[in-house]
């Protein structure tokens, strides 16, 4: 077991970083969602109020 871990040591850290990266990402979206904020990056782009309607017809102006 010992030789296994020093064999394959470097792959086991850069495993665990990214588990560690995808971890804390899953979690501050959730979080964000939950605060109400949004992810899609329309903040200031012209064609806001048409991807994200409120009377229903859903992203785009499509009727979902």
């Amino acid at each position: 077991m010992h030789s296994f871990i020093q064999n394959y040591l470097g792959t086991i850290i850069v495993a665990a970083i990214l588990a560690a990266a995808i971890i804390f990402v899953i979690v501050r979206l959730i979080k964000n969602k939950k605060a109400g904020k949004s992810s899609c990056g329309c903040e200031g782009c012209p064609q806001q109020p048409y991807c994200h309607r409120k009377d229903g017809c859903g992203r785009y102006g499509h009727k979902q």
